[in-house]
């Protein structure tokens, strides 16, 4: 999906980052691509997280991993991939 790409880039000050930039925030502006953008947006973070807990259990801190793990299935977060994902695989914690 370009849009993931386009947002996981590291924006620096270049004209043509800059130029990109703007053309994100207008389609986050466009009243048809809103929606779509905000919940690729979510399923981002949900992924993010799920990196997150994989990296707090590696690192064996179970106390942030099951806060990460809340966090993922809140209200915002629990009906992405990521989040059920995560309550299938870490259902013990």
């Amino acid at each position: 999906d370009a849009y993931r790409r386009i947002r996981a880039m590291d924006f620096d000050d270049s004209p043509i980052e800059r130029e990109v930039g703007k053309i994100l925030r207008a389609a986050r502006r466009d009243p048809k691509l809103k929606p779509r953008l905000a919940e690729i947006d979510l399923i981002l973070e949900a992924e993010d997280l799920l990196e997150d807990v994989e990296a707090a259990l590696q690192a064996k801190n179970k106390g942030l991993a099951k806060r990460l793990l809340r966090k993922l299935a809140s209200k915002k977060l629990g009906h992405t991939p990521a989040a059920e994902l995560a309550k299938e695989r870490y259902k013990d914690l």
